[in-house]
């Protein structure tokens, strides 16, 4: 038996894109899914995991941001997100890399 749990629709969306809305505007996302809603613990998680690739300029912290202008190795202004620029620089930035590059380099 499953239980579900009523959020605002923008929460929901976030969380959920393919469940329809209800009358009132909120969704029903099932219990199963409520792992997406933040928690003190998630949060700590999230933080954590931004901080390390920050401190090491993994992935999109590698790149300088070309909205917000901060340097590589450094978050953004927005609290808790990447500008959508700096990841689209970060995968044009990015070195194609195949699955086998050995047997690619000898063809």
């Amino acid at each position: 038996m499953s239980a579900t749990f009523t959020v605002p629709a923008a929460t929901a969306q976030a969380a959920a894109p393919f469940l329809p809305a209800t009358a009132g505007g909120s969704r029903r996302v099932p219990s199963t899914l409520s792992s997406t809603i933040p928690s003190p613990a998630s949060d700590a998680a999230y933080e954590a995991a931004h901080e390390t690739h920050r401190r090491f300029r993994h992935g999109v912290y590698s790149v300088q941001c070309p909205t917000c202008h901060v340097p590589a190795g450094e978050r953004c202004t927005l609290r808790r997100a990447v500008h959508a620029a700096r990841r689209e620089a970060y995968w044009i930035a990015r070195p194609g890399t195949t699955l086998v590059p050995l047997l690619v380099a000898g063809a």
